[in-house]
């Protein structure tokens, strides 16, 4: 038989009585005003007495969620005693992985929580009696529930557990629903002597409410003078102060240390705030503020350019500031019209102010003019473009066109070294191709067009080969 650490006898006191014993259910729940966890017993009937004798509640926490503790995690909790009165609801034992591998994937740690017994008095059926409250500390913990017992007659919810049925009691394995076991509910009848337990009646998870943090400003004097920087936390416990904690690259004339808001100063620059609140529960939020105390936009590009490296396309950009910025899509194009992927540089710094440089090179582009453009991505995903750019590789200024603009005939002379079996379109404004030819002897040097039947605009001719794009814009007036 596997044995825990720690034990903890129980002693149901023995008294003769009431012939009659109502079901006694238990119940956990989280208060969002008072800021701690509850556990409530409701009779199924009512009595006109009722003596609560030597009784158990096991707390099921999620294994390895209590942080603050010394020693053994059971110090973490802070158990008030609200009845009986007289004695102290105390933990006597408990059960966790980390010391016992019998518990090992079951996924909770137990606490079990004892009392000598006393006079609950008169109960009313289906009515709530607070028997004690407690806290964890600054532990933000969901999915706190009671022990629910596993079989006919034990559970409130048709038998279903939320313990498997061989983990019903470690210390008395062959007793498992009543007994005085270590790890199972009871809830005793003193004056009867009889175990009045029959179940958690209300066996869902408990859940704290979480809060949130933005950071607003007022521009009190811009640029020369004040802004107000305040923290704003929705939500999240309330019936405690809230712990601020400022830090970022932001100037500060009055910071605001533990509170929430404070006077900043220019240059301004990045301000951040963690909060917690009294149930232990975080978040953070940033601004960055522009000197001119202003909003400050996702990424200010300061240059982009793109030059020739050998036979490399060699892409610098810069960006004033940064906002949420994750990273960047180089994207390429030999059309100017249909772009993609051709690698990805990540942001250095995600939020910033100051001066960030990036490089990116595309090894060995085709010859002929090629477009690049920048898609900048932020963390929530959003996106957005920068300008295109382009460059000339290859023999692509030997692709000449004349006359230009036309109204009739059009001359293209031919890029010297172009190869066999090359297409040769002509495309409108809107990139769709209006015409299109194979040519298998491109050693024509000048080849002649008529376009004369093409509506007025812009156009490009383009020269494709197995490796290559030749292009060059036109216009066709009348």
């Amino acid at each position: 038989m596997k044995r825990f650490l720690i034990i903890a006898s129980l002693f149901l006191f023995v008294f003769t009585g009431m012939a009659q014993v109502p079901d006694m259910r238990t119940n956990l729940r989280y208060n969002d005003a008072l800021c701690r966890y509850e556990v409530y017993v409701e009779p199924a009937t009512s009595a006109p007495s009722f003596y609560m004798g030597g009784s158990q509640i096991v707390v099921a926490v999620p294994h390895n969620a209590i942080t603050n503790y010394t020693g053994y995690r059971r110090n973490a909790f802070q158990i008030s005693t609200v009845a009986p009165s007289g004695n102290t609801w105390a933990i006597t034992a408990f059960a966790d992985a980390d010391f016992d591998s019998t518990y090992n994937g079951v996924g909770y740690d137990y606490y079990a929580i004892d009392h000598a017994g006393g006079p609950l008095g008169a109960v009313t059926a289906n009515t709530e009696i607070l028997l004690f409250t407690f806290t964890l500390g600054q532990n933000c913990i969901d999915g706190l529930r009671l022990w629910e017992g596993s079989g006919p007659g034990y559970s409130a919810n048709g038998g279903v557990g939320a313990i498997p049925d061989n983990f019903s009691d470690p210390k008395y394995p062959t007793l498992p629903y009543g007994g005085g076991g270590d790890f199972e509910t009871n809830f005793s009848e003193a004056l009867a002597n009889v175990e009045a337990w029959v179940g958690n009646y209300n066996n869902n998870p408990t859940l704290l409410p979480k809060p949130t943090v933005s950071i607003s400003y007022i521009c009190d004097v811009p640029a020369s003078g004040f802004a107000t920087i305040t923290a704003n936390v929705t939500g999240g416990a309330s019936c405690a102060a809230i712990n601020y904690t400022w830090t970022g690259t932001g100037s500060w004339f009055a910071a605001p240390g533990n509170s929430e808001d404070g006077i900043a100063v220019p240059p301004y620059g990045e301000y951040i705030v963690s909060i917690i609140d009294n149930n232990g529960c975080e978040a953070t939020a940033t601004e960055i503020i522009s000197a001119a105390c202003g909003p400050v936009l996702p990424v200010e590009m300061l240059s982009f350019t793109v030059t020739k490296s050998g036979d490399d396309a060699l892409l610098n950009w810069a960006t004033a500031t940064e906002v949420n910025n994750n990273y960047f899509d180089v994207q390429h194009s030999t059309d100017g019209e249909h772009f993609n992927y051709i690698g990805r540089v990540n942001s250095l710094n995600g939020n910033s102010t100051t001066v960030q440089n990036y490089q990116f090179t595309h090894n060995k582009p085709p010859k002929g003019v090629n477009y690049y453009r920048l898609k900048q991505v932020d963390f929530d995903g959003t996106y957005e473009y920068s300008d295109i750019r382009s460059i000339v590789f290859g023999g692509a200024g030997n692709l000449a066109i004349y006359p230009n603009p036309t109204s009739s005939n059009i001359n293209v002379k031919v890029p010297e070294g172009i190869e066999h079996n090359a297409i040769i379109e002509i495309v409108n404004a809107a990139g769709q191709t209006v015409r299109a030819m194979t040519v298998s002897d491109m050693s024509t040097a000048i080849l002649t067009f008529n376009v004369s039947d093409l509506a007025l605009g812009y156009y490009f001719i383009q020269i494709k080969t197995g490796h290559d794009l030749y292009r060059e814009q036109f216009i066709i007036t009348k």
